[in-house]
């Protein structure tokens, strides 16, 4: 694929934009030289929405999208099942992420479900894999009826080709808003889906995320609501396979407005994670902060989990 790059800052201001990558996918890289994208704004029924809607890698045409600022960014989609981030909407199989600055940014879905992050909505790898590394998300707003919500990426997901990994390193989200969520919501990650492999295939290390608000509305309704409604300071659900977490720390208020009986003996609330299936160590983390909530599972580092996989607590 093509590297673009930036050689000047962008003001946006005043221009209707359609994302690029909207409906034919984008498969290029874009080095952005440091410079600043502002003021840019996003209405309509897009169901990926961003700066790139939709980007495309595979084994032979890594992507990497880095070295930028975005100011002032609000985006928002009617659609009724939205992809949404400040950068990319929906990033599948292999996008990389680095050193890349969010700051002032809203996001906000319609009626319907949406995958919303700061950084990117939707993200996959396949087997070359992918990294997010030196991203900063600083006054975020994300609001949504239901989906999976995250200062960093809605949801998370990896393949299950034996030599697909992630890594998410050196990331930070501060003051952020995280709201109006009845499925996943998590100050990095709403929903993340770990290694098929080992735990070395699924590392988040030295992150933070601090000065954040994570409130979770209950709206009603039946059915399956207890089996996916989970809130975490760092990840709302590692929803399976194999995970490490080191050396990370959250400074936050996670406020459920559910009761017990609403919410179901799934849910889970908690400093870190939310909830976590199959395999998950938790190495070096700290929680400082507040949960309310009166939901079943609530705990200081992990709210809920199951037995198809060991949990693992040191140092926390």
């Amino acid at each position: 694929g093509i590297t673009f790059t930036l050689g000047a800052d962008l003001d946006m201001s005043g221009i209707d934009y359609v994302p690029i990558g909207a409906t034919v996918a984008f498969q290029g890289s874009l080095d952005g030289q440091g410079h600043t994208i502002s003021n840019l704004q996003v209405n309509g029924n897009y169901q990926y929405c961003g700066l790139f809607g939709r980007v495309n890698a595979s084994t032979t045409n890594p992507v990497v999208i880095k070295d930028f600022i975005m100011e002032n960014t609000n985006i928002q989609s009617e659609a009724d099942y939205a992809y949404i981030g400040s950068v990319v909407g929906y990033a599948y199989s292999g996008v990389s992420f680095e050193d890349i600055t969010l700051k002032q940014t809203a996001l906000t879905g319609g009626d319907g479900a949406s995958d919303i992050g700061g950084i990117v909505g939707y993200y996959y790898t396949a087997a070359n894999g992918c990294s997010m590394n030196g991203c900063t998300v600083d006054g975020l707003k994300i609001a949504s009826p239901s989906g999976a919500l995250g200062g960093l990426a809605g949801e998370m997901s990896i393949a299950t080709a034996d030599d697909a990994y992630v890594n998410v390193s050196d990331c930070h989200v501060s003051n952020a808003e995280i709201g109006t969520s009845t499925e996943e919501a998590g100050g990095l990650f709403g929903e993340f889906g770990g290694s098929t492999r080992d735990l070395a295939h699924s590392i988040l290390e030295n992150c933070t995320m601090t000065a954040t608000t994570i409130n979770s509305v209950y709206r009603g309704g039946t059915g399956t609501l207890g089996s996916v409604y989970t809130i975490g300071g760092l990840v709302g659900s590692f929803s399976g396979g194999y995970a490490k977490v080191d050396s990370c720390r959250v400074e936050a208020d996670i406020i459920v407005e559910a009761t017990a009986e609403e919410s179901g003996s799934y849910a889970g609330v908690g400093g870190i994670a939310g909830n976590a299936n199959r395999t998950v160590q938790f190495n070096g983390c700290s929680f400082v902060g507040s949960i309310q909530s009166a939901v079943q599972n609530v705990g200081g580092i992990l709210g809920a989990t199951n037995t198809m996989g060991a949990q693992v607590v040191n140092n926390c």
